[in-house]
């Protein structure tokens, strides 16, 4: 199986190819686009249960992660808020950042988003019942509690260890009947893009916010 870095240096060689593409920052009537220097209250008190968490970190690895999108490469990184005890979390799994044990977590809106390791932020509203959303709750506390790990292969195959948009696409399949996330094929290699998930149908509105860079 492919490790991290050797998937890390497949997307070196194939940057050519896919850094050429064009990102929808001001594009179709789904993205409402503002800047914002040291708040991002706005998006903590607009997300909603059932919505996909959106985030482009700093750092070199999510600028690279990033361009792996085909159209849109305002992102990184993909989570699902939901409410729990009364508190906004989102549902995630990322490799490194303090997580030792790479598991899926929920953790707090501040934490998700943080301002200081992080350089735009978002969220996207899908059109999903509250059915579907109640399904696709229990379908994250279900692998929460079975400690899905982050896969470090990358292999869209096995689904005891995801990466992020991978575990955000496979429990929107299991919520919602009929829908089918597209994946990216580059060189025989598959893998599936945030773009993927948040240039769908299902999806309603992007929200997005710029950090603005002192």
């Amino acid at each position: 199986m492919r490790s991290f870095q050797e998937f890390l240096l497949f997307f070196l060689l194939i940057l050519p190819f896919v850094a050429c593409n064009h990102t929808l920052e001001n594009e179709g009537v789904k993205n409402r686009t503002m800047q914002i220097n040291d708040s991002i209250d706005i998006l903590y008190q607009e997300i909603q249960e059932g919505d996909l968490a959106l985030r482009l970190g700093n750092d070199i690895t999510s600028n690279m992660l990033a361009a792996l999108n085909t159209k849109d490469k305002r992102f990184s990184h993909i989570g699902i808020c939901f409410v729990e005890n009364n508190e906004k979390i989102i549902y995630h799994i990322i490799g490194g950042e303090g997580n030792n044990q790479d598991y899926l977590l929920k953790v707090p809106l501040d934490t998700f988003f943080n301002i200081n390791s992080n350089l735009s932020f978002g969220y996207a509203q899908t059109n999903f019942s509250n059915e579907e959303k109640n399904k696709l709750h229990e379908i994250l506390k279900k692998w929460y509690q079975a400690k899905i790990a982050f896969d470090l292969n990358f292999d869209l195959n096995t689904n005891d260890k995801m990466y992020c948009s991978e575990l955000v696409a496979k429990a929107l399949e299991h919520s919602k009947e009929g829908l089918k996330i597209p994946i990216t094929d580059t060189f025989k290699e598959r893998y599936i893009g945030i773009d993927n998930i948040i240039d769908n149908a299902f999806v309603k509105q992007v929200f997005y916010i710029k950090k603005v860079l002192q």
